[in-house]
């Protein structure tokens, strides 16, 4: 694929501009679906195999699935959503080239329409949307390429320093981190803007959280809200779940129970976003430590409230939140580690 941060890729994206607007207006989706094809065949034209071959599963198990259910919707199987019976329209949701490298995660339903309408020229979408990509091009070159250079050096020649200098170069990994990733959606976000398409938001400021359930819920949104609509949700319904809650209900208790509903399923939750990320230990071990840190916090809640009664402790003044935001990120700190 191509990078963001390359000529080629501004060179590509001016193109694509262009022949969207000189083709009509009922067409112009062609012309995002040749140009998605493009950027995906760089990274290598078999590696297209794999796309074609889920977007043509996808498709088929849709289209049973809806024909079984009587014409009815899901996401089809849910009934959400209307099965697409247009292939073509179905690849290009699948690989819509601004999202396919970072995100952010669409929904089709939100998605499809924009995509597959046809819009107008409109300037104020264009100018906001090079002024968002240029702010992401900032975050990622020059302040995350900048505060790299200092964590290349550190941890590179990690024997030649020691103390607050690893300190130091740790809260620069997670500055480069932040930026890069939000640089990046800025990016995404500002070429879709250019098109008058509307991608989600994936951030919002998660460096201000006062808790980690709240940090994930403004880091990589769109990521958090999958995994709440088709592993949560589904597993928080389950019959096989709520049977076991029962049963642990007569044997320890309404409140294990109750405990019990929200544990399993965010223990499957983040258990999957390690390995979303990775198959190697280490991001098991990544998914295990933020699904750890936000059980934990679930279910001593109701104890932490009682404690700051009990201290007179106004969790609302400002202290308290600046202590709650710095143990926030001390937690995404020790995570980079």
């Amino acid at each position: 694929m191509i990078s963001f941060v390359s000529v080629r890729f501004l060179v590509f994206l001016a193109a694509s501009y262009l022949l969207y607007f000189l083709v009509p207006m009922r067409r112009r989706w062609l012309v995002l679906l040749g140009a998605s094809l493009y950027f995906y065949c760089c990274a290598g034209v078999v590696k297209m195999l794999f796309p074609l071959a889920a977007g043509a599963v996808a498709y088929a198990t849709a289209l049973r699935i809806a024909k079984i259910q009587g014409g009815g919707k899901a996401d089809v199987y849910w009934r959400r959503e209307p099965a697409e019976r247009n292939y073509l329209k179905l690849l290009l949701y699948m690989l819509y080239f601004p999202q396919i490298l970072q995100g952010p995660i669409p929904r089709h339903g939100r998605l499809v329409p924009q995509l597959t309408e046809g819009h107008p020229f409109q300037y104020r979408d264009l100018c906001y949307g090079l002024q968002r990509m240029g702010w992401g091009y900032f975050k990622k070159l020059v302040i995350a390429n900048r505060f790299a250079m200092i964590t290349r050096e550190v941890f590179g020649n990690y024997a030649s320093y020691e103390g607050m200098v690893f300190v130091v170069a740790l809260i620069c990994a997670a500055i480069e981190l932040y930026c890069d990733f939000s640089g990046g959606m800025d990016i995404v976000l500002g070429v879709s803007e250019a098109f008058s398409i509307r991608l989600d938001e994936n951030f919002r400021r998660p460096f201000f959280s006062r808790t980690v359930a709240e940090f994930w819920r403004r880091w990589h949104i769109t990521l958090g809200a999958w995994f709440r609509d088709y592993v949560f949700m589904p597993l928080a319904a389950s019959p096989r779940l709520i049977g076991l809650c029962q049963a642990a209900r007569k044997r320890f208790g309404p409140r294990f129970a109750k405990q019990l509903m929200t544990v399993i399923p965010l223990a499957a939750v983040w258990l999957l976003t390690g390995l979303w990320h990775g198959t190697g230990l280490d991001y098991i071990a990544w998914g295990v430590y933020w699904g750890g840190l936000i059980i934990l916090s679930n279910l001593y809640a109701p104890r932490i409230k009682e404690w700051n009664a009990e201290l007179e402790v106004n969790p609302e003044s400002r202290r308290f939140r600046a202590a709650q935001t710095a143990r926030t990120f001390s937690c995404f700190w020790s995570a980079g580690s």
